[in-house]
């Protein structure tokens, strides 16, 4: 058995060993530990999911070594792919290749400026029809003091 992957002992029989859907996703997503035993039946039992972690290694490889070159053929790759959400989501990307190129290559982020964002528009949809345009603008001007004294 293994440490990082939770498994449960079957009530009715206490000889079985089963691989809870949270253990293969943190194998997948976060590269947790596996036995040898958990691995081998995963891939004998589901032989799409090893091509799927060879997908996911290899995208976030490329964003690791800021590759853009392996972008395009990575995108070429599984956009002939015989699974269908790997061709739907490389078809995704060749959709907006300018933005995931910019993507791999810098490593910029609006994550800032889109959650001011968020936040000035979920205080404007509290209150929508409660006030005027002065007192949403005291409104917006507080939250912004507060953020940045505290």
């Amino acid at each position: 058995m293994t440490e990082c992957l939770k498994y449960k002992t079957g009530s009715k029989g206490k000889d079985k060993d089963y691989i809870t859907r949270e253990g293969v996703f943190r194998y997948m997503w976060m590269n947790t530990e596996l036995s040898d035993n958990h691995k081998e039946y995963i891939y004998e039992k589901y032989p799409n999911i090893w091509e799927l972690q060879c997908c996911i290694r290899e995208f976030r490889n490329i964003f690791k070594n800021h590759n853009v070159p392996m972008l395009y053929l990575f995108v070429e790759k599984y956009s002939k792919n015989l699974l269908k959400p790997l061709r739907s989501f490389a078809e995704g990307l060749k959709r907006d290749i300018d933005a995931v190129e910019n993507a791999v290559a810098y490593d910029y982020s609006n994550g800032f400026v889109e959650g001011t964002n968020s936040r000035l528009k979920m205080i404007k949809r509290t209150m929508y029809g409660r006030c005027g345009r002065q007192l949403l603008e005291a409104k917006l001007r507080y939250m912004g003091y507060n953020n940045n004294n505290g």
